[in-house]
């Protein structure tokens, strides 16, 4: 296996970390693929916050994972409860992207 550096850039949030509850890690329930992908919607809802609204097909492209998978571990994680998603509008009224809200994000007064 080739030896490879993995750059960190930190310019895309203001932490370079990502909070991830541990009720989530640990449900045995849970497929490893749902909880990965729970961690990646943590990753873009950035810390302290609760909710992201990324289209399938973001989630996709950021856990490198096809557009059906990210659609069943999204079933599996409503299904579980650690996340609740309903239906984003645009100021115009047309329907986009789903609220994701993570159940398990701390706030940042809970993760101090």
């Amino acid at each position: 296996m080739k030896d490879e550096v993995i750059g960190i850039t930190r310019d895309r949030s203001d932490f370079w970390f990502t909070c991830v509850d541990s009720d989530v890690i640990g449900d045995e329930e849970l497929s490893i693929t749902a909880k990965y992908i729970f961690s990646v919607l943590c990753m873009l809802a950035g810390f302290g916050h609760r909710s992201c609204s990324p289209s399938n097909e973001t989630l996709a492209t950021a856990a490198r994972v096809s557009a059906s998978t990210v659609k069943r571990a999204i079933k599996e994680l409503e299904a579980r409860g650690a996340i609740i998603r309903e239906p984003g509008f645009s100021p115009d009224g047309q329907q986009i992207s789903c609220i994701t809200h993570l159940i398990g994000c701390p706030s940042e007064e809970e993760a101090l």
